[in-house]
């Protein structure tokens, strides 16, 4: 009895963690799609500068960093971590686009 314990728990654990994994990618997805879409609209009205969609995206991928790199069951998921990993080369991109601009 205590193998089918274990082994639902073991089940459970792994769909919590592909299910927080998930929902971690849809969230990094949304921050980049959100920044390229602010950027597009004010590209196209403000001709050509889009300081403050490149803010925003350093902003929101650093705090989606930080959230992970300060969460511990976050952080212990490795598909998670790597994603904060993306989010910082993320920030670090939409702040080579701010600073070249």
């Amino acid at each position: 009895m205590t193998t089918n314990d274990s082994l639902g728990k073991k089940a459970a654990n792994g769909l919590i963690k592909f299910f927080v994994g998930l929902l971690m990618f849809i969230i990094l997805s949304a921050i980049t799609l959100f920044v390229m879409g602010v950027a597009v609209f004010e590209f196209l009205d403000a001709n050509m500068e889009t300081p403050v969609a490149l803010t925003m995206g350093v902003v929101l991928s650093l705090i989606y960093a930080i959230i992970v790199f300060v969460i511990p069951y976050l952080r212990n998921i490795s598909s998670v971590k790597w994603f904060a990993f993306c989010a910082l080369g993320d920030a670090a991109w939409w702040a080579y686009l701010l600073f070249t601009n």
